[in-house]
């Protein structure tokens, strides 16, 4: 209320005005797109996981884990301690997601203020899952750590690469969101190593691919590194990712994919749905992103406010273009998603019931108008693949222990008969 006041303040409008329909928090400077960029990704790439809506994804809680254990984080919900024979390697589909401010510096989420955060909600996808069906929600920031959470079409690509100790020509892609000066369009740079050794996981995620490659790199001297094998790419994985730069800088991003996207046929029908909103007059506020200088009115307080302060993740109907023309939705969920920001960054904006929200509605209605309901994956989606529950081994485990009991006792009695 404090703050509500002194911007009133700063617009003039004294203190006759009151908010009794919209409350909010303003950060402590003037947010950068920087806080954001990770989530505004316009096409398909290799790098950190940029989450979408329906996506299929494999979640790996021992990275997860460890992702809190080195934040000192005792607090966040961990599933595994809460669900019944979690896997180290679970088939999820995004069920849900929306985006968040970290608002407090030093947060156990990121210890980067003021950074946009996606929070998801997963659904455990495959039916031989002991957790089929359910949900749990974590809260994903930009990574500077292996990915835990992986695009299932990734996963299986670099799964089938079969690495093993001693294979060379390993390429790992860093600093992902720089571009690179000598091929324009191409993002991150690639170091080049082999594979030293292979790392086995034992004790409670015993088996699980998390970190078990070690490379060293050739461009490093005397750097080891252990990686997770879908970090790991080969020679012809980097040819496309230059020819797909190539073909987006020639505007046809379809000569070259990096994963799943949309039909050309979809994407056209799409496409003409976006642009014919663009060329209407009415939807001009909504046809280009708000900058972080950018101050509005916010229309059910009368006060003045800066837009990248209050709303975690900007959307705009050039950026769906801009999406559909680079080829970046892997499913209609998340072109769906992308409208349903327009109307929720225009409701937490300006409030319920005000005119910016029903022009968004709108706007809302006129993407989704004509899509069939059954082409959306989100809620229903299902994973099929073969891979060891939890349960089976905590199993092994015990028989390790028990095997391993059994030993030391006979251990004991052979040093019992050499005595006597």
């Amino acid at each position: 209320e404090e703050e509500e006041e002194e911007e009133r303040k700063d617009a003039g409008e004294g203190e006759e005005h009151r908010s009794t329909r919209l409350t909010f928090v303003m950060g402590p400077v003037k947010r950068s797109e920087q806080c954001f960029s990770w989530l505004s990704r316009e096409f398909q790439g290799y790098g950190c996981y940029v989450p979408q809506l329906g996506d299929s994804v494999m979640y790996i809680p021992q990275g997860h884990e460890e992702f809190f254990d080195a934040l000192n984080d005792t607090v966040s919900y961990r599933v595994w301690d809460d669900k019944a024979d979690v896997r180290f390697c679970e088939p999820c589909v995004v069920s849900n997601l929306r985006y968040i401010i970290n608002a407090s510096t030093g947060s156990t989420v990121t210890d980067a203020p003021n950074e946009t955060i996606c929070e998801l909600m997963l659904r455990f996808a495959d039916p031989r899952s002991a957790n089929f069906g359910e949900t749990f929600s974590l809260k994903l920031p930009r990574l500077s750590v292996p990915d835990f959470i992986v695009c299932m079409d990734r996963f299986i690509a670099a799964r089938d690469k079969k690495w093993k100790a001693n294979d060379q020509n390993v390429f790992c892609l860093w600093d992902w969101e720089i571009e690179d000066e000598q091929h324009p369009g191409c993002f991150g740079r690639w170091w080049h190593g082999e594979i030293s050794s292979v790392v086995k996981n034992e004790g409670r995620w015993r088996g699980s691919p998390w970190n078990n490659l070690r490379i060293t790199y050739s461009n490093q001297a005397n750097e080891s590194v252990t990686h997770c094998f879908w970090e790991l790419f080969d020679a012809e994985d980097k040819v496309r990712w230059r020819r797909a730069a190539e073909a987006r800088q020639r505007n046809r991003a379809s000569d070259c994919l990096l994963g799943p996207a949309l039909s050309t046929e979809v994407t056209r029908a799409l496409t003409q749905k976006v642009e014919k909103l663009i060329a209407n007059d009415r939807f001009l506020a909504y046809v280009t992103d708000a900058s972080c200088d950018d101050v509005y009115l916010r229309e059910a307080i009368g006060v003045n406010a800066n837009y990248c302060k209050i709303v975690p993740l900007p959307m705009s109907l050039e950026r769906i273009k801009r999406r559909l023309k680079g080829r970046y939705y892997r499913q209609i969920d998340a072109y769906k998603s992308d409208a349903d920001l327009i109307l929720s960054n225009a409701t937490l904006f300006h409030g319920e019931g005000s005119g910016f929200e029903a022009v968004a509605k709108e706007i809302r209605e006129e993407l989704l108008k004509d899509i069939d309901e059954n082409d959306f994956v989100a809620d229903t989606h299902e994973i099929h693949l073969n891979f060891p529950s939890y349960g089976v081994i905590k199993s092994e485990m015990k028989e390790d222990a028990k095997n391993e009991e059994e030993e030391k006792q006979e251990e004991k009695e052979e040093e019992k008969e050499e005595e006597k």
